[in-house]
């Protein structure tokens, strides 16, 4: 049989919880340290709590771990990640330190990195929105990477209509009113329905020009055209030019045509009357080598007449 122990008096084959045994007396100890179950031989080092208790540097402590700790097996142990509040696994992290963000489960930092914003409210580094160096909230960026422009608090890569890429990386304001692109000097491109002119957006191209719909600009009118719709044809012409039947700036009119306020309109004469009069009915000058006679063109002029500068005139009498 088992030696019994002594205890409280009495004679036990063990000791009981929070005592250990003392050979030299043979009697069981209360253990040295408060709230411990198991200790070793001379009170001391405890090795298991009390329900409800830890193993924190040598005592038992009330569950949960202190900060920076976490149980293991009984015991507080520290967390193996720098500067972590609270670890439910020893080697991850869960809350970060004061003045501390949580980057990732196994890493602290006092300073979140690029492309992070600290989260005072979580204490986390949270990713700024896509293509953000630097940013305060997922919805304030501050710098954009190279290739992309700032414009409200957002990354794009070509800034919108009436805005510049800046040197520093910002969507910046075109200074023309109503400009669509632009670059810091001059606009190239207009809010419809405004047209370029000279670097400027207008509303009414100037006279000499037309608006294009296509490229949306002022495109200049042909040669010697002061007003024009299109390209071709002309509406007026700038003096001393007339414009033809076709649209066009000449010199003078072709054969059939007179010059009337500006214009060439078509004489109501014949194919053999080169020019008309006023009237687009009676003939001025015929094609050569024909000769006007009483308002028809005809091979020379008949007896009784003389030619005269394209004209037959009557002969003196007798």
């Amino acid at each position: 049989d088992k030696p019994l122990i002594l205890y409280k008096k009495q004679c036990i084959p063990k000791c009981p919880k929070g005592t250990y045994y003392d050979i030299k007396l043979n009697t069981c100890k209360p253990c040295k340290i408060n709230n411990c179950d198991k200790c070793g031989n001379k009170g001391i080092p405890c090795n298991v709590c009390e329900k409800g208790f830890v193993k924190y540097n040598g005592k038992c402590i009330p569950v949960p771990c202190p900060n920076g700790t976490t149980e293991v097996s009984g015991e507080c142990k520290p967390c193996e990640v720098s500067h972590c509040k609270t670890c439910p696994i020893i080697k991850q992290c869960k809350d970060c330190d004061n003045k501390f963000y949580k980057l990732t489960h196994l890493e602290c930092v006092p300073i979140c990195p690029v492309t992070y914003y600290a989260n005072k409210v979580t204490r986390k580094c949270d990713p700024c929105s896509k293509h953000c160096q630097k940013c305060t909230s997922p919805k304030k960026c501050i710098i954009c990477s190279k290739g992309t422009y700032l414009y409200k608090g957002k990354c794009l890569p070509v800034c919108p209509d009436g805005h510049r890429p800046s040197k520093k990386g910002n969507c910046t304001p075109c200074t023309k009113k109503n400009c669509s692109k632009c670059t810091s000097n001059e606009c190239i491109k207009c809010i419809k329905p405004n047209f370029l002119w000279n670097g400027e957006c207008i509303k009414l191209c100037p006279n000499g020009t037309f608006p294009d719909l296509k490229t949306g600009r002022c495109n200049p009118c042909t040669k010697f055209c002061g007003k024009c719709k299109a390209k071709i044809p002309c509406i007026i012409c700038k003096k001393p030019y007339v414009l033809n039947h076709l649209g066009q700036c000449v010199d003078k009119c072709p054969t059939g045509y007179i010059k009337v306020n500006g214009k060439c309109v078509k004489c109501l004469t014949s194919k053999k009357c080169d020019k008309c009069e006023a009237n687009l009915k009676d003939c001025d000058i015929c094609v050569k080598p024909l000769v006007l006679h009483l308002n028809k063109c005809v091979p020379i002029c008949p007896s009784g007449y003389y030619k005269v500068g394209g004209k037959c005139k009557p002969c003196i009498k007798h």
